[in-house]
């Protein structure tokens, strides 16, 4: 009731003073900090206007989400007021015309002329126009954003990378659908205030279909104004574009608010803020339906599992387990320099729950890792430690109904070394690295109990991961076929008619890059491979996980 009497109030006022909304050139907002920046790649200068929430300096523990806006000076009063009153414990985060553009093209169309280079995806079909203005560069304004903005804010403030949001109106509206479609991992949530869509609709189709198989996992809030008849249109038709996908991963919400495309910029600031914040009560976890959270199946070509959900930028995520009916997940993440854990999400009524932290120990161990549902879905294997190379052991914890038994550390000559990555195939038996002799080991499954260990007769290679039938072994090791390299590939090792193992096989070009592949696994039923791939060198992230058609280790079976 508080929050719909503060929207009525912002309403009321706001839409009294809409001049500024399109017009204004000029704030006075002493709370606001303005930052120069520069667009590496393009040689192209602009300015951050940053306002912090109340109580950030306050409290240095904490992290927030972020609102990235495009046309700063013109919507940064209503998006302040918005923060101020509706959803206070979020960073504001607006990104300024080019300050450096020639005087000229200043001089004739104002200061904000760049917005129609940056913001557009069609160039001008006139050479000479086209020459002048330089249309359609939207890729290089977001390359810009993700590569130079991100890196100085998720440097300089407390942020939650995962929870960013854009917001943009007019131009700024169809920057934020063609960023929607080509790089949707870029924000989690998409408000998209009366898109100037004009023209424009062509080429997003055919980007849509250039991403037809992946998920966009986004918050889309899509807007226009009663009398903007034409531009309706072309809305509906974006909408109908985004809903054509199927995607399960995609939630659109499309109010149709007062106005002219002028005058309803106001309500467009204030019931957005008002839909952000209501996402974030609800946990700001995406409406996921189906098997693994929705997501598409890859191919033969490895694609990132739930981009932003579970794969997030700037985090290490590695080590994947689903319950035999797939209607669990958990997974093991930890942010840089930071303890690693384990989270998990359940698919219940259809939808898969917010993604929570495990704590399978209860704080009786700093970390957890290496999750690994039974193959009757009764335990949870996964290693648990307080120092690393100094104390890691398996332990397990019994599924109870509705939920999980006190964490039991196991109690088996496995022990007896330091060890991690337990894991099972179908029979039970037990496969894991035994850190303490730097071998892989396993453990024959006798009712439940492992009570003899043997060394695996493998050339090499660490985080083995059995696959179901036993027939064939996944490990991780330093590239051997290359000696000047220095990252790890998985390898295969397929398993002989007498009991034996073969050679070891690399996975290929295909799954193997000059990062470092790692934490490989294979779905219950045998149908994907799962596994995370060291990328801190560059913008996607620290690590993330990918998966792919577990066929792909088939055609390297030998005849």
């Amino acid at each position: 009731m508080k929050k719909a009497k503060t929207l009525l109030i912002l309403t009321l006022c706001l839409s009294l003073n809409t001049v500024f909304a399109q017009k204004s050139t000029s704030f006075t907002l002493d709370q606001v900090q303005v930052i120069p920046i520069k667009d590496n790649q393009n040689d192209r200068n602009y300015e951050l206007y940053i306002e912090l929430p109340e109580g950030y300096a306050e409290n240095p523990d904490k992290r927030y989400p972020v609102l990235y806006y495009t046309d700063a000076k013109w919507h940064l009063e209503v998006l302040a007021v918005s923060q101020e009153y509706i959803m206070t414990d979020l960073i504001l985060v607006g990104i300024s015309w080019q300050k450096d553009i020639n005087e000229a093209l200043v001089e004739e169309h104002g200061e904000h002329v760049s917005r129609f280079r940056d913001y557009s995806v069609v160039p001008l079909s006139d050479p000479e126009r086209q020459t002048k203005y330089q249309l359609g560069q939207a890729g290089n304004h977001l390359a810009f954003i993700r590569e130079d903005v991100f890196a100085f804010v998720e440097k300089n403030y407390r942020t939650i990378p995962e929870n960013r949001t854009y917001f943009g109106y007019s131009a700024g509206g169809v920057f934020g659908c063609y960023t929607l479609l080509s790089l949707p991992n870029t924000f989690k949530n998409y408000i998209l205030g009366s898109p100037a869509l004009r023209g424009d609709i062509p080429y997003l189709t055919e980007l849509a279909a250039t991403t037809k198989n992946q998920n966009l996992n986004a918050n889309v809030f899509i807007s226009h104004g009663t009398e903007e008849e034409e531009a309706s249109g072309y809305v509906e038709q974006f909408i109908t574009l985004l809903k054509g996908r199927n995607d399960q991963s995609l939630s659109i919400t499309h109010p149709v608010l007062e106005g002219s495309h002028q005058t309803a910029f106001p309500l467009t600031g204030v019931h957005s803020v008002t839909w952000l914040s209501n996402l974030t009560e609800d946990g700001e976890f995406p409406v996921l339906k189906g098997p693994y959270l929705g997501q598409k199946p890859p191919g033969l070509t490895p694609e990132i599992f739930a981009p932003g959900i579970v794969s997030i930028n700037g985090r290490f995520e590695g080590g994947i387990s689903f319950s035999p009916d797939f209607d669990e997940m958990y997974f093991g993440a930890s942010n840089e320099d930071e303890e690693t854990h384990i989270y998990f999400s359940k698919l219940r009524n259809n939808q898969w729950t917010p993604i929570k932290r495990a704590n399978f120990t209860n704080g009786r161990k700093k970390e957890e890792m290496h999750p690994f549902v039974s193959p009757d879905g009764k335990r949870i294997y996964f290693t648990a430690l307080d120092s690393a190379f100094m104390d890691e052991k398996i332990w397990y914890v019994n599924r109870l109904e509705g939920s999980w038994s006190e964490a039991i550390l196991l109690e088996s000559p496995i022990n007896d070394d330091l060890v991690f990555y337990p894991n099972q195939a179908r029979n039970g038996d037990l496969y894991y690295f035994n850190l303490s002799q730097f071998k892989m080991y396993a453990a024959l499954n006798s009712d439940g109990v492992f009570p003899e260990t043997r060394e695996m007769e493998i050339e090499f290679g660490h985080h083995g991961f059995i696959s179901p039938s036993q027939d064939y072994l996944l490990v991780t090791d330093r590239n051997k076929e290359d000696e000047s390299r220095k990252d790890n590939d998985i390898y295969v090792y397929f398993k002989n008619q007498g009991g034996t193992w073969s050679k070891p096989i690399n996975l290929g070009n295909t799954i193997n890059t000059n990062f470092n592949e790692k934490s490989p696994s294979i779905t219950p039923d045998g149908k994907y491979l799962f596994f995370g791939r060291d990328e801190r060198d560059i913008e996607p992230g620290l690590s993330n996980i990918y998966w792919v058609d577990a066929q792909i280790i088939e055609t390297l079976r030998p005849k």
